[in-house]
C-alpha cells in the first residue's frame, strides 16, 4: 500500500503489532495528510500534532515491551468535536463556545484512550 491514510483500521493494526508499522510513522503520515488537505476539507476544529506524536510514542513503546493492548493500540483517531476532551477546545459545532476546554474527557473519550490510540484531533 502506497498511502498508509488509506489502509483499513484491521491492515494498519496487524502491521502495528507485528512492528512491521510504527505507530509514530503512521501518526505522523495522517498529520501530514492533514496539514495538507484540511485547508481545503476544514474537517478539523483542532489538531493535537504534539499530543498525538507523544501518545503514539508511548503506545509504540509500550507494543515494544510486549504490552500490545488490541487493535486501537497505535492507531491514530479523530474525536468528534461533541466529545468532552481534557483542555481540548470542544466547540459542538457552535461558535458560543469556541473557547470552552472541559475539565474531563467524556465516557467515549475516556474509553477511547484506555485502549490505546494517538488522538490527532477533533473534528467537525
Amino acid at each position: 500500500m502506497t498511502d498508509l491514510a488509506l489502509a483499513t483500521l484491521t491492515a494498519a493494526a496487524q502491521r502495528i503489532q507485528a512492528r512491521d508499522l510504527s505507530p509514530v510513522e503512521l501518526t505522523r503520515h495522517l498529520l501530514d495528510r492533514i496539514a495538507s488537505h484540511d485547508q481545503r476539507f476544514h474537517s478539523y476544529v483542532t489538531v493535537l500534532d504534539e499530543q498525538a506524536i507523544a501518545q503514539a510514542s508511548a503506545a509504540e513503546a509500550d507494543i515494544i515491551k510486549g504490552h500490545y493492548r488490541g487493535p486501537l493500540h497505535g492507531i491514530p483517531v479523530a474525536v468528534k468535536d461533541l466529545c468532552f476532551t481534557t483542555h481540548i477546545p470542544t466547540t459542538c459545532g457552535a461558535q458560543m463556545f469556541s473557547n470552552w476546554r472541559p475539565d474531563h474527557d467524556g465516557t467515549v473519550v475516556e474509553k477511547l484512550a484506555a485502549a490505546g490510540p494517538s488522538c490527532l484531533g477533533s473534528s467537525i
